[in-house]
Parts: structure tokens; sequence; C-alpha cells
């Protein structure tokens, strides 16, 4: 396919495009149908044509306009660099939990890919920047300066400028010609696809079956967008439960009402044991009548439909500090590492509700060893100002935005100030920003005010939290 920009000035496809697809139909099998692709007439598109080109460009611009300032280019992770250096370290070619490699060609397992023998005097902490800082603008937005200059390193979008490339996009996908052709558009790939499948079906099976050691059971696979609390199954999960009634009662799990209780006294308060358990009286299954019930799903995440429980087994920060999610964690990433082919990227929540939150996630998963290179932790930031607000635990949305992000500016800034979510960092790769989908979003001002000056009761928009999360 020609670039856009080349269809917007009305310029035909050269020849060196109509050899490259020459050479394609000669490769695959599909029909004349490559011979002519997009352009089946002499004559150049039509004027309506040429306008959608220049707006679908346009939007490819914005997009990447964004992408550049934040980073968000693959060739702008450190990670994807062969300098990169992670402890624990990754496990040599043919490794298997618990064994070393005997072959002398290979790096053996020295012990230091098991996350048992983790030890943070092993972790390499960077030193400060002397020449970089932060800090917070009048508009809510934590700018990277010159520490002797105070001048600004990174140029980010005013939330004006935001909002006028979010309308423009809205308006070109909103127009009706745009969505014809969008949809036509559409039609023609699967179309295409269709085509691509029927002639080349038996010849692809071929090839697969002519690659040895490889089928679904051996390819690695990840699962993504799966909740950290519902990364056991049902059966793992009730499994643990009556493991600990039955062998660790007297533990004091919870305090209510100004009394610690023991795991004994919570479920006899909820009268039942643990013979009574079972995965109907669990009922943390999402059947149908969860699908657009954003409540019910919440509440799946309830044993037995106790908040108690829920605190207990599944938060990391409560009277006994993860103890028994860390536990029943660990036994998730044996199983998923004994299997070898099987990856997971794991959201786990972070709120914005007190500054010491990241702190507190970071010591629970470093001093717990929850670390395993078959898994990765993508953080989750529900949007509700509404409910923290109105229980008095922040007092303007500055107060999250300030929560959220200077612990993650302080530790860029000066790694030892946060050690071990500097350690935990490197095991993070993404944020997401979670809520009831379907909740209408209500514009309540032309001009939205600046995070330290929103302190109303009522909750942002979605275009307004992701552009102070963004």
């Amino acid at each position: 396919m020609a670039p856009i920009s080349s269809y917007a000035s009305g310029a035909m496809p050269t020849n060196n495009q109509a050899q490259s697809q020459l050479l394609m139909m000669k490769k695959f099998k599909m029909g004349n149908l490559l011979a002519h692709d997009h352009n089946p007439s002499a004559e150049a598109p039509s004027k309506e044509l040429i306008s959608i080109y220049k707006e679908v460009e346009n939007c490819i611009n914005i997009r990447k306009k964004y992408m550049d300032i934040s980073l968000q280019k693959t060739s702008d992770n450190p990670k994807n660099k062969p300098d990169w250096k992670i402890y624990p370290d990754p496990p040599p070619p043919f490794w298997k939990k618990g064994e070393t490699r005997r072959d002398l060609f290979h790096t053996p397992d020295t012990g230091d890919q098991n996350a048992d023998n983790f030890t943070m005097e092993k972790c390499t902490i960077p030193e400060t920047d002397p020449e970089i800082d932060f800090v917070l603008d009048e508009q809510g937005v934590y700018q990277i300066v010159n520490k002797g200059t105070k001048e600004k390193l990174v140029q980010i979008p005013t939330i004006r400028d935001y909002y006028l490339d979010l309308e423009k996009i809205i308006s070109i996908a909103s127009d009706g010609p745009t969505k014809s052709f969008a949809f036509k558009r559409l039609e023609y790939l699967e179309a295409k696809w269709n085509l691509y499948f029927l002639l080349n079906e038996h010849e692809e099976t071929s090839e697969s079956k002519r690659n040895p050691h490889r089928d679904f059971y051996n390819v690695r696979k990840v699962d993504t967008h799966v909740h950290h609390s519902a990364c056991m199954n049902q059966k793992h999960l009730l499994r643990f439960i009556k493991h600990k009634i039955r062998y660790d009662p007297d533990k004091k799990v919870i305090k209510r009402d100004g009394q610690v209780l023991t795991l004994k006294e919570v479920f006899e308060s909820l009268n039942l044991t643990a013979y009574d358990l079972s995965i109907d009286t669990l009922d943390m299954h999402a059947h149908r009548d969860t699908f657009h019930r954003f409540d019910k799903f919440n509440l799946k995440y309830n044993p037995m439909g106790e908040s108690r429980l829920r605190e207990i087994f599944l938060k990391t920060d409560n009277y006994i500090k993860g103890e028994f999610l860390a536990e029943i964690t660990r036994e998730v990433f044996d199983d998923l590492e004994s299997s070898k082919y099987q990856m997971a990227e794991y959201r786990i929540s972070v709120y914005g509700r007190s500054i010491d939150e990241w702190d507190k996630l970071a010591s629970w998963v470093v001093d717990n060893k929850l670390f395993s290179h078959n898994v990765r932790w993508l953080i989750q930031v529900p949007r509700l100002y509404d409910i923290y607000h109105r229980n008095g635990m922040v007092k303007s949305f500055g107060d999250i935005i300030q929560n959220l992000f200077q612990p993650l500016f302080e530790v860029t800034k000066d790694p030892s100030s946060h050690p071990k979510l500097h350690v935990f960092l490197q095991r993070v790769i993404g944020f997401d920003s979670v809520d009831d989908e379907s909740k209408a979003d209500r514009r309540f001002h032309k001009k939205f005010p600046f995070p330290s000056k929103w302190d109303a009761e009522y909750n942002p928009p979605y275009s307004y939290y992701i552009y102070y999360f963004w």
C-alpha cells in the first residue's frame, strides 16, 4: 500500500510498488487480487477520498506526537536494549526449575535465577542524577527540569492542547464518509484474509507439521488482563483456605471493632467450617449475570460474599501484611514455571489514597520474594476520586496525582530513596485506568479546573484522568 501522504497528494502507486505486489503473488496464492489492490482504475482518487486520507494522516501524526513525548515507542524502552540488567538473573537456555544445566556450552544456574535466593545486597541501585530535577507545575503536571537552570527538558502539551487534539480526533471519527470508508476497508481486509485462508490453509498446516517440537502446548503463551487477586483458580483458592483453617486456625488475621480475631474466630462468626466449604459456597465464578454489571463483577472478588475474607486472603495491605496472598501467589508462580511455556501479566492496584502506597506494595513484593521470569506486573489505577473525597481520604484530585506520581519521580531521580520500589518497577510493564466503562462521562465544565482546584464531589471524566495519568 502506498503511503497515505502520497494518496493525499493525488500520486499513483510507483513501479516498485507494483513489482513488490507481483512478488507477493508468486509467494502466496491470492488469485489476481493483489494485481489490482487499492487502485482498480488508472484514475486519481476522488476529492472525498483525498480528504479522508488527510484526516487519517492527521490522526496518525497526533498519535505519534503523544507516543514520542511519553517515550512509548519500542526503541524507547530500556528493557529492550542489550545492556539491560535485572536481578534475579534470567534463567539460562533449557533451564528447568530446581535444576542446573549440565551442558558446559551454556551458563549454569548459579542459584541467582531462583527467587528464594534473592537478597537486596545483590541489587544494583543506580546513583542520583545530579543534573536532573522535577517540579509540580501550576497545572498539576510533573515536569522534568534542569537542576541548575530550571529549564523544562520535555515540552508536554497543555490540557488545552490535549483537548483540542481530542476534539479533532472525535470529529474525524464521527464523520459519516470516514465511517463508511473505514467500514468498507475492514470488510475488504476481512474478505482478503478469508481468500488467503481458503487458498493457503493446507500449505500452512503442512508447514506447521514440519516444525519440530512445537504445538499449542509448547509455544510460549502470555495471559494478559489477569487481575492478581484472581490469578488462581477457584479450586486452588478453596484448597488454600481449607489448608489454613485446618493447620493455622489460631493465627491472628484481622482487626474488627478494636478486637483482633483469629482465623478460627472469623469462620465461627460466619457459621462455617472447612467441611462446609465448596466451589458453590465460595461463589467467585463470574457467570453471565455479571455481564455489563460492574457492581456484581466486583462482588465476585469476595469469597462467600464476605469482604473480611477478601481482606484476609486477597489483599496485600492488611493485618498480616499480605502473608496469605503472597503464599498463594508463590504457588501460582511455581505452577507457571513448571509448565515453562506459560507467561502472565498480572494486574495489581494502586489507588492514590496515600503517599506510601507504592512503598507498601514494593515491600510486599520484595520481602516475600515474589519474582518470576514468567510474570510481569501491570499497575491499574481505579478511577474512584469521588469515593475517596466523600470518605475524606483526599481533599482534591491533585492529592491523587501527588500520591501516584511523586514517589515515582523520586525513585527515578534517586533510586536509593526507595530501593525496594526501584527493584519492583523493573518488573512493571505498564499502567492502566479502570472503572465501570458503562458510566456516562459528563462534561461539567467548559474549561476544566486544574487538579489542585478540583475539590468537587463528582468524579472527573475519563479524558481528564487520562491526560494526567499519561
